[in-house]
């Protein structure tokens, strides 16, 4: 008989001690820091308004793709993952 892990998960999970906290930028932050990311780095400036907006992940960032975007919806399709330098289809 196998055994399903999903139906002990604290088994396998870090105990929510040894897990990072989450400490988001506050508004006046996220000014600051994309006003200075627009001035040094104004190719790359766009992944961080879009990263702050959707929190999507690095990879999925990097993975994205003109027709993952619907502007007149206003929503991203994540279809791909950009991990250990290979591009990954979800």
């Amino acid at each position: 008989m196998s055994v399903n892990p999903a139906l002990r998960p604290g088994k396998f999970l870090p105990k929510i001690s040894k897990r990072r906290s989450i400490n988001p930028l506050t508004r006046h932050e996220l000014t600051k820091f994309l006003t200075y990311t627009q001035q040094v780095a104004p190719n790359v400036y766009p992944l961080f308004p879009c990263a702050a907006r959707t929190d999507l992940r690095q990879g999925e960032l990097l993975a994205l793709q003109w027709d993952d975007l619907n502007l007149a919806d206003r929503f991203v399709e994540v279809r791909r993952n950009f991990t250990h330098g290979r591009l990954a289809t979800l």
